[in-house]
């Protein structure tokens, strides 16, 4: 009952400390983000939905495979998911189980922001994409992960565990609950959005209390959504307040890859489900690997 008047008391603690020179400039910066991320709440923005977009045509993307498949071992734990997200150069991974003629499974794997001052440039995951998918909408970083999972074989209905950083969050929870393919496990680091897949979707979020990031998702859900067994990790990253907060170091998919190691370390029985959940996914398989490029059109 408490958590919605608290869940950014870590958050608007290390913004105070940063700026306690500034006087009672600081002070207004504190009271001022504070509303800010309430009215965003308000507003219910921050929240995957199934596309807001009416009858519009989906943007336009380019999606290029950036080498040739390899092979490539199942992940067995959060941090080893952290491990595979793109961080140069590709934007979208793509692991695919099946091809012994078993079931198709496809694990995706999407960065997040590659061009935070971008606004319908040829890089689709800039901020305008952000605030299209912030607003509930479609955009050209979904529209291209969608197409590279279609590139790789994917087909609708096939299963797939969604794995998303910071913006590739937003794009993995709304594939979540509106997209073509039946998502089994949504995990994300760091998303400005959440959601709520419903039953059929392991949700697993991991988040920083000191990151401003998910608190754009009024926080986050207070406790676990989606089916039995989903979790919420989250930790404060980085304590000591100061202005070198300003380049967010606690949202970096770094620091959220040693968050993912220490729940994966900390023996709780909820996380070794987890960690069985998506062993179980690869199988003992070896996964066709496949990275993609994506761009709009000129």
């Amino acid at each position: 009952a408490t958590w919605p008047l608290l869940r950014h008391g870590e958050l608007q603690r290390q913004i105070g400390g940063a700026v306690v020179p500034l006087g009672l400039l600081g002070g207004a910066a504190v009271a001022g983000s504070g509303l800010a991320l309430t009215a965003l709440g308000a507003l219910g923005l921050g929240r995957a939905t199934p596309d807001r977009g009416g009858n519009a045509s989906p943007p336009l993307v380019e999606v290029t495979r950036s080498a040739a498949p390899v092979a490539g071992a199942a992940p067995t734990t959060l941090a080893a998911l952290a491990a595979r997200m793109p961080r140069e150069g590709d934007q979208i991974r793509v692991e695919r189980y099946g091809g012994d003629g078993s079931e198709r499974r496809f694990a995706v794997y999407v960065a997040g922001t590659r061009s935070p001052l971008g606004f319908g440039g040829r890089e689709p995951f800039d901020m305008s994409s952000n605030v299209q998918l912030y607003a509930g909408r479609s955009s050209a970083s979904y529209e291209s992960v969608v197409s590279a999972l279609r590139a790789a074989g994917a087909r609708p209905g096939d299963a797939v565990l969604a794995v998303g950083y910071s913006q590739g969050g937003a794009i993995t929870s709304r594939l979540s609950v509106g997209g073509p393919f039946r998502v089994v496990g949504n995990v994300t680091f760091g998303s400005p959005v959440q959601a709520d897949p419903g039953d059929a979707t392991l949700q697993v979020t991991v988040r920083h209390t000191d990151d401003l990031v998910p608190a754009l998702q009024s926080g986050g859900h207070p406790d676990r959504a989606g089916a039995a067994g989903s979790i919420v990790v989250e930790r404060v990253a980085d304590p000591p307040p100061g202005m070198a907060d300003v380049a967010l170091g606690a949202h970096s998919i770094d620091a959220y890859g040693d968050t993912a190691a220490l729940a994966d370390a900390s023996g709780d029985p909820r996380v070794d489900d987890v960690q069985e959940r998506i062993a179980a996914f690869g199988g003992d398989e070896s996964a066709e690997v496949t990275t993609y490029r994506v761009r709009r059109p000129d």
